[in-house]
């Protein structure tokens, strides 16, 4: 990827696609690993969803609401960390890589915390804007232009995930910030575009899986995981890129 114009969106989603799928398979043990947490707590949530209403006091469900949040964090930046290294270090993760990759899953999934928080922050600094105004159209326009919002600000600092799982020196929001000049929206359209593929899969696999909704939950966790791998690795080429091009945004 060394063109001076970066690579396009079909790039982007064929070689993420490609990337993610070699991925999985080179990593197999700990990706099935991965897939099985994340499917015990898509079958958990699934149950609690389920149960009948007043079955749990509030500070049970809160409590049971942040192990759930911790869970589906560590392994999302577990995964993240093992494919973004994949796709820029060909490294083969293996469950004894996993005393060494601790330290940076945890300061993924802190920056990841960090990030959802500001955009969830942009997002309230609309809500008094809102209320002010109180038309129902105008709240409904002021809340879709916050997500939007929000959803740039998560994109601007995006790269500053595969510089932390490459453990690159001197990586920083403010510097994920500048390097992901002019190539938001392709971001965008490549993790839509990705997204899509494997949505249209999973909704013809739901059809063939509507009687049976335990194995449909499994199922759709493992096209959860699939969305998440597409996407780290398009982060990870436009990384890659940036690298090999440092001068297009070094201003």
């Amino acid at each position: 990827m060394s063109d001076s114009s970066g690579p396009g969106v079909i790039d982007l989603t064929k070689g993420a696609l490609v990337q993610s799928g070699r991925a999985a398979w080179a990593m197999t043990p700990i990706v099935v690993a991965i897939f099985a947490g994340f499917a015990l707590l898509a079958l958990w949530r699934a149950a609690l969803t389920d149960g009948a209403p007043g079955t749990t006091d509030a500070a049970a469900g809160v409590l049971m609401s942040l192990v759930f949040i911790i869970a589906s964090s560590g392994l999302t930046a577990l995964l993240a960390v093992v494919v973004h290294r994949y796709v820029l270090l060909r490294e083969v993760a293996g469950f004894a890589d996993l005393p060494r990759l601790a330290p940076v899953v945890l300061e993924f999934a802190a920056v990841t915390l960090i990030v959802q928080l500001i955009g969830a922050l942009a997002v309230l600094a609309f809500v008094p804007i809102s209320l002010t105004l109180g038309s129902g159209a105008v709240t409904v326009t002021i809340a879709m232009a916050a997500i939007i919002f929000a959803a740039y600000v998560g994109l601007r600092v995006c790269l500053v995930f595969p510089a932390i799982a490459v453990q690159t020196p001197g990586r920083s929001l403010r510097s994920a910030f500048r390097a992901s000049k002019g190539v938001v929206l392709r971001l965008f359209l490549a993790a839509l575009l990705s997204a899509l593929a494997i949505v249209a899969v999973a909704a013809l696999v739901a059809v063939v899986l509507f009687q049976a909704p335990v194995l449909a939950v499994i199922v759709g966790a493992a096209f959860d995981m699939a969305i998440i791998a597409t996407s780290v690795a398009i982060a990870s080429q436009v990384y890659a890129w940036r690298v090999e091009n440092p001068q297009i945004h070094s201003s």
